[in-house]
């Protein structure tokens, strides 16, 4: 269990204010102050500067909030091992991508559920900023991220490549005809929100083309998966996302791939978790099972 002065600092890095961290968790504000101050005392280390109101973490600071996040969250997963009767291998609580969690994983999970009957899975699908943010909470224990993240922050593995692709519906142009990306850009486009991993690659790929959001004629924004490839079906735009999440469609023909001679963009789908994890090999070794029967299926 962590010491109860820990709790007060991850509970101040959250809130960045005393006088909020203390309302939280019902104390005064002195005491506040004086948790900390312990903490420096018995690290040796400022833990935090102070500009005004304003508090900044120092290194020394940054390096225990992600050890006591780390002991926090295997804590929780250690009192849920325990309470199955030291059973570690029954409940797997993750978080996955849009991508991963609704086109990637389940075929590997259906597989995975029946070799182990006595499994619990909770997973939970949202966005990579989302996900990143449950993690650090203790909420979930590691999560499958497309897109971009602190590496420095987390301990990751690479779990699978996918290819990123421009999509639309059949004849929507010319067939077989080739486009140079900034002839796409003259295209309306469907793209998901901000903070999901499939638009912060794209924004990303318009970066290094020296473009952004605002070069393509129509640029529309939606929330969900299955509603941006049914306005692209139906002729409203293209739009880009990862192959694996229009597989039936590229199948059935109800979609088809744009070929775009300067764009060509395969990227990753990363496990992630705290660092330095007790139980990053149990995560790990999960992992590799779903990513076995993915490669030979």
């Amino acid at each position: 269990m962590l010491d109860f002065r820990i709790m007060t600092f991850l509970e101040l890095c959250n809130q960045n204010s005393y006088t909020k961290t203390a309302q939280v968790l019902n104390m005064t504000q002195p005491a506040v102050t004086q948790h900390i101050q312990h903490l420096e005392r018995e690290y040796g280390a400022k833990l935090f500067h102070h500009y005004g109101k304003k508090l900044i973490l120092t290194p020394a600071g940054e390096l225990l909030r992600q050890a006591a996040r780390t002991i926090a969250a295997d804590t929780q997963s250690l009192k849920r091992m325990m309470q199955e009767g030291g059973k570690k291998d029954t409940q797997w609580r993750f978080g996955a991508t849009l991508t991963v969690g609704e086109y990637v994983l389940p075929p590997a999970l259906a597989w995975y559920l029946k070799q182990a009957e006595d499994a619990h899975v909770f997973m939970t699908v949202e966005n990579t900023v989302t996900l990143l943010s449950m993690l650090q909470k203790g909420e979930i224990d590691f999560a499958f991220v497309e897109g971009y993240f602190d590496k420095q922050a987390y301990d990751y593995t690479l779990f699978l490549q996918d290819d990123f692709i421009a999509v639309s519906a059949p004849n929507y142009i010319a067939p077989k005809q080739s486009l140079l990306f900034e002839d796409a850009v003259k295209l309306p486009l469907v793209l998901r929100e901000e903070g999901s991993g499939t638009r912060e690659i794209f924004e990303r790929v318009l970066l290094e083309h020296n473009m952004n959001i605002s070069h393509f004629s129509l640029p529309y924004q939606i929330g969900n998966m299955q509603a941006i490839k049914y306005l692209v079906q139906v002729g409203c735009g293209i739009t880009f996302l990862y192959r694996s999440a229009v597989k039936k469609e590229l199948q059935e023909g109800t979609l088809t791939e744009l070929v775009i001679e300067d764009f060509k963009l395969q990227r990753e789908y990363n496990l992630v978790t705290l660092k330095d994890s007790l139980f990053s090999d149990r995560y790990y070794e999960f992992a590799n099972l779903l990513r076995g029967f993915l490669k030979k299926s």
